[in-house]
C-alpha cells in the first residue's frame, strides 16, 4: 500500500469514527437538574387580590404557575411543595370572585405532613440509567428532580400514599418516567405520543 492510500484510508477511518461517535452521542453532555421553587409566572394581576397573596405568604410552600384576572375572577393556580420538595401529584387553586368577593378553593391539597423519608438510595445517574431502559432519550436534553409522589392521585381512593421519586424528562417535559427513588421502581412512563 502505498503512502497515499494509507493517508487516505487513515483520513477515512477518522471521518466514519467521527460520525459513528457523533450518531451514539447524546443531544446534550450534561444533564440539569431541577430544583426551582420560586413563581413560575408574574403576581401583578393579583394586585387586586390581596387575600390570595396573603395566602401566598402565609403557605410559602405553594408556587404559582398560572394567574387568573378577568371580568369574573382574580385566581391562581399553584403547584406545591413539601419542605422543599416538589409534590408532583398536588396542586391548590384559589379564587375571588369579582361579583361577591367570595374566595373559592378547588384543590385544597397543602400538605401538611408526609411520612416518608426524604433521602433517596439511588443517585440521579442510576435513576437516568433506569429511565433510559424505559424511554428514548436520545434526541433531547435531560433533566431530573428529586420530589414527591402519591400513588393514588387521580383515583377515588383517598387515602394518599406517597413516595420519594425522580422525574426524569426530556425537554418540554416529555419522555417522561417518574421512579420510585429508593426501589427503582418505575410507577408512570410516557412519551408524549397521543396513543
Amino acid at each position: 500500500m502505498t503512502t497515499r492510500q494509507t493517508q487516505l484510508l487513515t483520513v477515512a477511518i477518522v471521518t466514519l469514527s467521527f460520525f459513528v461517535t457523533t450518531c451514539s452521542k447524546d443531544v446534550c453532555d450534561n444533564y440539569t437538574e431541577l430544583t426551582d421553587h420560586n413563581h413560575l409566572v408574574d403576581l401583578s394581576p393579583l394586585n387586586g387580590a390581596h387575600e390570595l397573596l396573603d395566602t401566598l405568604t402565609k403557605y410559602p410552600q405553594l408556587q404559582v404557575y398560572r394567574v387568573l384576572n378577568n371580568q369574573y375572577c382574580y385566581g391562581m393556580q399553584c403547584n406545591v411543595f413539601y419542605k422543599g420538595f416538589k409534590v408532583f401529584t398536588d396542586y391548590y387553586a384559589l379564587y375571588k370572585s369579582k361579583s361577591d368577593n367570595n374566595i373559592y378553593t378547588a384543590d385544597p391539597a397543602i400538605v401538611d405532613t408526609i411520612n416518608i423519608s426524604l433521602t433517596a438510595s439511588i443517585q440521579f445517574d442510576k435513576a437516568i440509567s433506569i429511565a433510559r431502559q424505559n424511554m428514548n432519550y436520545s434526541n433531547t436534553c435531560i433533566s431530573y428532580r428529586l420530589g414527591i409522589y402519591n400513588l393514588n392521585a387521580g383515583t377515588s381512593n383517598q387515602t394518599k400514599n406517597y413516595k420519594l421519586i425522580w422525574k426524569i424528562q426530556g425537554e418540554n417535559g416529555y419522555p417522561v418516567v417518574d421512579l420510585d427513588a429508593n426501589s427503582g421502581q418505575v410507577y408512570y412512563a410516557f412519551d408524549g405520543k397521543e396513543q
